[in-house]
């Protein structure tokens, strides 16, 4: 290539790879560099005038010394083999950096990039576009919905701030050695929306590159599989329930009886022994045994078909009745229990004695959680429970918020486990919604929950109604 003259002070070689063909005339309009691009689109145009070979040859040397003259740069339309063009002259001392700008080609790139980002905005898929530093440059309307995150919050921002903890150092360190290699990464992640739920997607990854091959950034693509994930979760829930609720029956047998033996002797030997040592940890059995009893029961209350039959049951006289019961518990004292009834709502087909002990067990959760949070800020602070009902598209719907303490987002996801409870050892059997969850699906409906740790809790149950 050939250089400037010591006269024209261009780093020329900086342009070389560009893709606007460039050239460095001298003041008389003699070409002293040409980068690659021009050198391949105007092979006739390497040495000698840089006007000549142009059939708007006068019109570019008039535009030329007038910027000379007046010292301000020049951008010239013009036609060259039949295409349109600007010729942009940079003028300097010296001479010029010309720079010709392909007009046609720029339009049909530009029209590519607005159809481009339609398809994009428009996909029902979450897109996104992240450069090579790691930063977010693009977000269409569905990764909006998917993420609850407003573009405003995320561009410019890593995508770390959809962490979840679910994956490995090691797992994302696999996926940007691949896509910064020039290859497709396609995997499945945990990402955390705003509101604190876990959503999982299909993600393909792919490098966005130059006609050189150069890395710009890499496009996302997102297919939402939470709810096949949710489906997976619930079968597994299932299998879990019928195996624990066939041994149920064995175990309430095998361990019932000699547990009634136990409790009965503990009960003599009370009676017989003065010591307050002995005493106390005759009490200190007492309770174990009686825990144990409370977890059989609570089994073979799952796997015990119901002796009753199925009826129309009025969920707001249940629901009148649960809080009357809970009410009158020591933790719900200082909680202000609040009704808001759909009186629309129709009865629905079910075991009322079945269906008012899980609406028991949501309560006696929610005043829990409130009660927790009594003991933490005590001054100011005001319990409260609302329950509310709607009637919608043929469905029965029964929320129970509290303002309590609230639940972390990773243990959220396994309150409905059998055994797991967020209370501590000794406060709970961890199998209050286990089963209560059981029974709702068994009536053909479901039992959800979501949380804002240390503000509030909120059950939302559902059950297919049907009138009498």
């Amino acid at each position: 290539m050939r250089r400037p003259t010591d006269g024209v002070a261009i780093p020329f070689a900086a342009f070389e790879f560009t893709d606007e063909p460039r050239f460095a005339i001298d003041a008389g309009g003699k070409i002293l560099a040409a980068n690659r691009a021009a050198r391949r689109e105007f092979p006739d145009a390497r040495d000698g005038d840089f006007f000549t070979p142009f059939e708007d040859a006068a019109l570019l040397r008039r535009a030329f010394e007038a910027g000379r003259t007046d010292g301000a740069g020049r951008r010239i339309a013009a036609r060259v083999a039949d295409r349109d063009v600007e010729f942009v002259f940079h003028v300097h001392d010296a001479g010029a950096l010309v720079v010709i700008d392909n007009v046609e080609e720029r339009k049909r790139l530009e029209r590519e990039l607005v159809a481009f980002r339609s398809v994009a905005e428009k996909t029902v898929n979450p897109v996104q576009i992240v450069n090579t530093d790691g930063e977010m440059v693009f977000v269409n309307d569905a990764f909006e919905r998917a993420s609850g995150y407003a573009k405003e919050e995320l561009l410019g921002k890593n995508p770390r701030v959809f962490g979840s903890g679910e994956h490995s150092e090691d797992f994302w360190r696999k996926m940007w050695e691949k896509i910064t290699n020039g290859r497709t990464w396609i995997g499945e992640v945990a990402n955390r929306r705003k509101s604190g739920e876990l959503a999982y997607s299909k993600l393909v990854v792919s490098p966005i590159a130059d006609e050189s091959g150069e890395t710009l950034g890499y496009f996302g693509v997102h297919r939402d599989v939470t709810e096949n994930r949710l489906i997976e979760r619930r079968l597994i829930q299932t299998q879990k329930m019928e195996n624990i609720g066939a041994l149920a029956a064995g175990v309430a047998h095998e361990v019932g009886n000699p547990l009634a033996s136990i409790s009965a002797l503990v009960q003599i030997l009370k009676r017989s022994i003065d010591d307050e040592f002995a005493q106390e940890k005759l009490d200190l059995v007492k309770s174990q045994i009686q825990r144990i009893s409370r977890i059989i029961r609570e089994l073979v209350d799952l796997s015990r078909p119901t002796g009753e039959e199925p009826t129309p049951t009025d969920l707001h006289k249940q629901l009148d009745e649960a809080i009357e019961i809970v009410r009158v518990g020591k933790k719900s004292r200082q909680v202000n229990f609040q009704r808001r009834f759909d009186p629309n709502l129709e009865p629905i087909v079910g075991v009322a004695d079945r269906i008012q002990q899980v609406f028991v067990n949501i309560l006696i959760n929610a005043a829990d959680a409130v009660a927790e949070k009594l003991e933490r800020v005590r001054d100011g602070f005001e319990g409260e429970i609302v329950v509310e009902t709607e009637a919608r598209n043929g469905e029965a719907i029964v929320r129970f918020r509290d303002n309590g303490v609230g639940v972390d987002a990773d243990k959220l996801e396994k309150i409905f486990e059998p055994f797991y409870t967020t209370k501590g050892e000794r406060r709970g059997t961890g199998l209050g919604l286990w089963v209560s969850d059981g029974m709702i699906r068994s009536l053909g409906g479901s039992l959800g929950a979501r949380s804002e740790p240390g503000e509030w809790t909120e059950f939302e149950l559902r059950l297919p109604e049907r009138p009498e």
